[in-house]
This record gives structure tokens, C-alpha cells and sequence, in this order.
């Protein structure tokens, strides 16, 4: 009786999921998006593995991604046109070397958010590894300084829906905003996307 009230629970639930489109096909889930696509979703396989901080953290090729990276002990050094610039141009160069497309980026003074698509062949540690070194060592000969720029480690969550990508765009547009940083968004110089806001 118990096993088959959770079923029907479950059910009930998966009734409610939203319909997810891949390509030019809508599914009801995720799971079956993927499974009839081209690639797997949740795979466990060592190729998808970060070497992160967090167990069990895979990168999916084609999926999208909001990521969070922090420079060192917070410090607020990224807000300005130099430091900006660099890091807008490395996103650029990693689009370029097909290694990811990016949707947006904002860089706060001590913070980065982007949203990303991930790249056959390429994962979230490969990427952001890449990211941190090469804009360390511009940034640092900007500033005259020497150690380290960034925080070990980042945060990551993945996009499954267009709702939430839409709804993590706007929160990234929206954080200097939410800091008191700006009185409107578009006032914020230091943003980049591929959509038009507001």
C-alpha cells in the first residue's frame, strides 16, 4: 500500500513537470529529452567528473550553466575598465575556441556571474581553470600586483528550463542593482549579453 501511494505520488508529480524542449521537439522531461537526443544527461561517466570541491559535480557538453567565481578574499579590484575588458575578451576567446558559448556576464567588483553553454569535448573545471589563469596574469600586471586573483574553487548550478535561464539572466542583470551599486540596471557598465533587457 505504501509503495503504491508514493507511485502514485511521483506520477502526480511528473505530471506537473514542464514540457522541455530540445531541438525541434518538445518531451515532457528531461529524461526523455535527453535519452531521444544526442546526448545523456545525467551521466556519471569519469569523462564528465570535476576534480572540484564538490563530489559528484559533472559538466554536461550542450548543457547550460550559471557560475559564480570569486576573487581572493573578496577582494573588490575587478570593477573597472581594465579588468572588465580582460575578462570580457577571455570569454570571447573561449567562444572562439569552441570551448563554450557564453549568454551573459557580469563582473562585480569582487565576483564574476555568467551563464554558459558548455562545449562538446569540455568541462566546467577545464574551462574555468582556463579562465582564472589567463586573467590572473593580465589582470595582476594591470595592478602591479603578484598571488593570487581568484578564490579556489566556483559555484555552479545547471539550467534545465528556458524559464530558469531566463530567470537567471535577470538576476545576474539585476545584482548591482540589488547591491545598491546602480539605481537602474542599465546604469551598470561592467554587463555583457546576447539578449536584449528590458
Amino acid at each position: 500500500m505504501f509503495i503504491w501511494r508514493v507511485y502514485k505520488i511521483l506520477s502526480k508529480i511528473a505530471k506537473l513537470t514542464p514540457m522541455v524542449r530540445l531541438g525541434n521537439r518538445t518531451y515532457r522531461s528531461w529524461r526523455t529529452a535527453l535519452n531521444n537526443g544526442k546526448i545523456t544527461y545525467m551521466t556519471t561517466s569519469s569523462k564528465y567528473r570535476s576534480h572540484n570541491r564538490h563530489k559528484g559535480r559533472v559538466s554536461i557538453p550542450g548543457a547550460y550553466y550559471h557560475i559564480i567565481i570569486c576573487t581572493h578574499q573578496r577582494q573588490k579590484i575587478l570593477a573597472n575598465n581594465t579588468a572588465a575588458s580582460i575578462i570580457f575578451s577571455t570569454f570571447d576567446w573561449l567562444e572562439t575556441e569552441n570551448r563554450i558559448e557564453w549568454i551573459c556576464i557580469m563582473v562585480m567588483p569582487d565576483h564574476v556571474h555568467t551563464v554558459i553553454k558548455l562545449r562538446e569535448g569540455q568541462t566546467l573545471a577545464k574551462v574555468l581553470h582556463s579562465l582564472k589563469l589567463f586573467t590572473a596574469r593580465k589582470i595582476n600586471k594591470h595592478l602591479s600586483r603578484n598571488g593570487s586573483l581568484w578564490q579556489k574553487g566556483y559555484t555552479d548550478w545547471g539550467i534545465r528550463t528556458e524559464a530558469t535561464l531566463n530567470k537567471t539572466i535577470h538576476y545576474c542583470y539585476t545584482n548591482p542593482m540589488r547591491k545598491g551599486m546602480v539605481a537602474a540596471s542599465r546604469d551598470y557598465p561592467y554587463w555583457r549579453c546576447k539578449f536584449e533587457m528590458e
